[in-house]
């Protein structure tokens, strides 16, 4: 997974900042102190693993709200994905994951697009600060400890310090010197304790006759008490029914009471009763449709009569339909009409500009009848054909004579003296002047008569080649004929032109035309005739335009004659649609009035079949009164009200007999429970219950006291007397025995492979190296350029040193703090390859890590990590101008960073 971009809403001084543009390979973030560079590292770490209440306090947002941002990466399958953390409480943070294809909300959905990686893992080994790396001790970490040497010994993720720990407290639990929770030790003691119980068991016996006797009492105690508890224990619960039935019996009292009151109330059945509520229930629905559908039918009338109908406009249908249809015709017309005018307009411009261009007389008339174009290109092409031929023979003549003349030049000179003569008489000219002012500047006088020898002789040269040359300068009859032929060849060509200006002349052209600018006329009169064609297109198209607005405009005006009221405008489409909209009002209207009608017959014919049933269901109702004995239905509701009444008492009644019955009994003891309660009080029932009860818990308690102290005894008893509990005692000290025989096995297993395990890692240690360490020596040899050769890991001590060029091996403690970052950020680099080579690649964050380098050792990790960064993302934060101009040097894409 690489980063794309990461968005800030609010973190430490960050406020709604975006940082975009990160690339695959090795990216610097660039920026000067206090831009915020270790911020965005500490930033990455929170989104990814959200690391806790730390950020609260160190990153805490200046407006004092709470942190939130998120980041855009690219998975190794090229799938974008979102990850945006918001902090919820102090000790609690929010994981949102989105990609295109679904969205989750939790650490354990993050973890998979991560590999996995622990969040120390990826804190101490992919990002980290400057004084981070100065933590030396990283390596001693025990996840990162664990990854480094279980990849060299095939280990995966169990760790070997983790298994020798495990030997090793698996042997102390066993035993350990002077102490008393191990195994072993806690073995030898217990057997110690089990042996003085033996001896105290066989002094006991003699206790066994005290033990029989007492027994006896306590047995003969108990059986006293038996009786009197029993007792006791019936009254309390005879008691606790009379007191819970009590309220049921005043019930039941009550109730036949009030049924005595209501002597004389006619017997009614359920059905009747039914009938009647029934028949009231219809009877109301029935008048209520009654008078709702009356209501319904003067509304329906009143509104039927508000609605006017304009028939004489609605006998224009034909005329507001073909106003509808040509709208949006109408509405094109005249969007296009402008534009066509327009158009027609510049295209006659046009073609008065082209008539005037192709020459005096021309008109539109003239260029119309005019069809003598093939004719014009057949004789252009033939005074094009002709001109190029008089061009070739000019140029042939004059080629000619132009040759002859050379020849003749080259003769003369030839003539003049010998090559090999005048270069020996040039030659000794030019070395008397050099020869005599070379000596006139050494002093030498007589130099100057040197210099003076070689001028002259240069100059008779000189004169004697001019002499020659003039001599041959006569009159030579082959270029006289070389002359006269370019002179004819010119002559032919002037009078193939003054023919064209002729031909030009007498069809109406400018004479002064050649044959390419005859050919722009040619064309510009096709280009004419094409315009005059579209412009007589567009006139045709603008009259029919114009005559479909004439029409639309009539019959709009036919319509609003039959609206009045209607005001038109200059607007031809505004009245249209004026036209239409009062059109189809009068159609709503039309047809709201035929629904009201129909619905008003209906609701009619519906009252009129109410009506019937209404009477009739009320004629059932009378009857029921009468027959019941009343005069209206008010009489027959409180008729209706007292049977109910005494149905309900009697209910009652019976519920609460049957209530005592259950409790307490049928038949006589019914009637016995009765007398009782009618001459009871409540409250003497609940003083005789408390009294009861506390008389069986004093006897219970005694009772107790006696079960304890037998138990006791024959528990006591049972002990002197079985003698195989002096056996068992035996048999488990014998069992003790033989669990200290086994720990002792296990012991001495236990230390045999600690013991192996410690020569096995020494011998793997002179023989091998985890894989991490081996890539480490090979980025921490490039580093330093060869003065380190190696770096090795010491298992049994769990320290590391490194080997030096000359092959002694020198501790960590002893380099320089620059080499140890170099050495820390070697095992950094190994360990990342070696993790994923099996996880998903992650990316590398590093906050000025190379301060502390020389410029070779810098320059040349930079160059490392370029490298290294072709197979993964690397990001590099830096305020220094040299580490930037260094990371452009090696290709790094930079992202500058501003100020907050």
């Amino acid at each position: 997974m690489q980063l794309r971009a990461l968005h800030i809403k609010r973190f430490g001084v960050f406020k709604d900042k975006s940082v975009a543009g990160l690339r695959p390979g090795l990216n610097l973030l660039y920026g000067e102190n206090e831009a915020g560079k270790t911020t965005l590292l500490q930033f990455v770490r929170w989104v990814l693993f959200g690391e806790g209440a730390m950020f609260a306090d160190h990153y805490a947002p200046e407006d004092g709200g709470k942190q939130e941002g998120s980041l855009e990466c690219e998975s190794a399958g090229n799938e974008m994905v979102t990850i945006q953390r918001s902090v919820q409480s102090k000790q609690k943070t929010q994981v949102r994951v989105a990609t295109p294809l679904r969205t989750v909300e939790n650490q354990q959905s993050l973890n998979p697009f991560l590999g996995y990686i622990p969040a120390a893992l990826y804190k101490n080994v992919y990002a980290f600060t400057i004084e981070e790396l100065q933590q030396l001790d990283f390596v001693k970490d025990d996840e990162v400890k664990q990854r480094i040497v279980g990849a060299g010994l095939g280990l995966g993720a169990v760790s070997l310090s983790g298994i020798r720990k495990s030997l090793s407290d698996r042997r102390e639990e066993l035993f350990k010197v002077r102490g008393k929770t191990q195994t072993l030790n806690a073995l030898t003691t217990e057997i110690k304790n089990r042996e003085k119980e033996i001896q105290e068991m066989q002094k006991d016996l003699v206790q066994f006759d005290r033990l029989h006797e007492e027994i006896e009492s306590l047995t003969q105690q108990r059986a006293a008490l038996k009786a009197p508890l029993a007792e006791a224990s019936h009254r309390v619960q005879r008691l606790a029914a009379l007191a819970e039935v009590y309220p049921r019996f005043v019930d039941w009292v009550d109730a036949g009471n009030a049924l005595e009151a209501l002597h004389g109330v006619p017997e009614l059945s359920e059905s009747v009763v039914e009938e009647f509520h029934n028949l009231k229930r219809e009877w109301a629905a029935l008048k209520k449709q009654f008078d709702d559908r009356r209501q319904e039918v003067e509304r329906l009338q009143k509104v039927r009569d508000g609605i006017e109908v304009n028939t004489a406009l609605l006998q224009l249908e034909a005329e507001v339909k073909q106003i509808n249809q040509s709208h949006q015709s109408v509405r094109d017309i005249m969007k296009d009409i402008d534009t066509l005018r327009r158009q027609h307009g510049e295209k006659s411009g046009v073609i008065l500009q082209n008539l005037q261009r192709i020459g005096e007389g021309w008109d539109e008339s003239r260029l119309r009848e005019f069809q003598k174009v093939d004719e014009l290109k057949g004789r252009v092409r033939k005074h094009r054909a002709d001109l190029e031929s008089a061009a070739e023979n000019i140029s042939k003549a004059q080629a000619r004579l132009d040759s002859h003349r050379e020849y003749r030049a080259r003769e003369a000179v030839r003539s003049v003296l010998p090559p090999g003569a005048m270069m020996v008489l040039l030659l000794f000219a030019g070395l008397s002047v050099a020869g005599g002012v070379a000596a006139w500047m050494a002093g030498f006088a007589g130099g100057i008569v040197f210099a003076v020898l070689g001028v002259v002789l240069a100059g008779a040269a000189a004169w004697w080649v001019r002499t020659r040359s003039r001599s041959g300068t006569q009159e030579d009859p082959l270029e006289q004929h070389y002359r006269e032929e370019a002179q004819q060849a010119k002559a032919a060509r002037n009078h193939l032109v003054e023919s064209w200006q002729k031909w030009l002349a007498e069809r109406g052209f400018h004479s002064g035309l050649d044959v390419d600018e005859f050919d722009e006329v040619m064309r510009r009169m096709e280009r004419t005739r094409d315009l005059l064609r579209e412009r007589d297109d567009l006139s045709g198209r603008i009259e029919k335009m114009e005559a479909d607005l004439r029409a639309a405009r009539s019959r709009v005006e036919r319509v609003a004659s039959a609206a009045p009221g209607l005001e038109l405008n200059n607007d031809l489409l505004v009245n249209m649609e004026r036209v239409a909209e009062r059109y189809e009002d009068q159609r709503q209207k039309q047809e709201e009035r035929r629904n009201l009608e129909k619905a008003l017959s209906e609701q009619a014919q519906g009252l009129e079949q109410l009506k019937p049933a209404v009477e009739a269901q009320r004629q059932k109702l009378d009857r029921i009164i009468l027959e019941a004995g009343t005069k209206d239905e008010e009489g027959f509701q409180d008729q209706v009200t007292s049977w109910k009444r005494a149905c309900d008492l009697k209910q009652q009644s019976e519920r609460a007999r049957r209530d005592i019955q259950s409790r307490m009994g049928v038949g006589e003891a019914f009637d016995a429970v009765v007398e009782e309660l009618r001459s009871t009080e409540p409250t003497r029932l609940d003083t005789e219950c408390a009294t009861a009860r506390e008389r069986v818990e004093t006897l219970q308690k005694q009772m107790q006291e006696i079960d304890q102290k037998l138990g006791r005894c024959q528990q006591e008893q049972e002990r002197l007397a079985n003698s195989d509990v002096l056996f068992d005692a035996q048999s488990q000290v014998e069992m003790l025995k033989q669990r200290l025989e086994r720990a002792g096995r296990d012991w001495a297993v236990a230390t045999l492979a600690l013991s192996m395990l410690d020569r096995s890692l020494k011998t793997y240690q002179e023989t091998h190296q985890p894989a991490v360490y081996r890539a480490a020596s090979d980025w921490f040899r490039r580093i330093t350029g060869g003065v380190y050769e190696a770096v090795r890991y010491q298992m049994e001590a769990d320290v590391v040193d490194v080997q030096t060029a000359s092959g002694d091996f020198k501790p960590v403690a002893h380099l320089s703090r620059g080499t140890r970052e170099q050495l820390y950020l070697a095992l950094r680099l190994a360990l990342i390859q070696e993790y994923e080579k099996e996880s998903e690649p992650l990316p590398v964050l590093m906050d000025d890590v190379w301060v502390n380098f020389d410029d070779a050792r810098r320059d040349r990790f930079v160059e490392v990590l370029a490298q290294f960064a072709q197979d993964r993302q690397v990001v590099v934060l830096s305020c220094h101008n040299a580490s930037r101009e260094l990371c452009r040097r090696h290709g790094a894409h930079e992202v500058v960073l501003s100020t907050p």
